[in-house]
């Protein structure tokens, strides 16, 4: 990915690139069921966008794939934020 940025990712590259952050983000999830109990939707929507990055990889450069894992990960870091504002004012408005 760096060596080569414009060229598209070999198979077993891409998978891992896409890889990674589905990993994360499935980890982050899992961790979020068992310390509470519910189910994040927005990373596991993450994990979903994260697939279809991988799927638009197959036939986009390197850095296109690469910008966009970001892109998902920048979404998901803040719809977290937004909820968590709406949740402390929801909890601030009952106090």
């Amino acid at each position: 990915m760096i060596a080569h940025p414009t060229e598209e990712l070999p198979t077993a590259e891409l998978i891992a690139v896409v890889g990674g952050p589905i990993i994360y983000l499935l980890a982050q999830a899992l961790l979020r069921s068992r310390m509470t109990g519910g189910i994040s939707v927005r990373r596991l929507a993450g994990v979903l966008a994260c697939v279809v990055v991988g799927f638009i990889g197959t036939a986009a450069t390197a850095v296109v794939v690469g910008a966009l894992l970001v892109l998902v990960l920048v979404g998901v870091a803040i719809a977290d934020t937004i909820a968590g504002v709406r949740r402390q004012r929801r909890l601030g408005a009952t106090a």
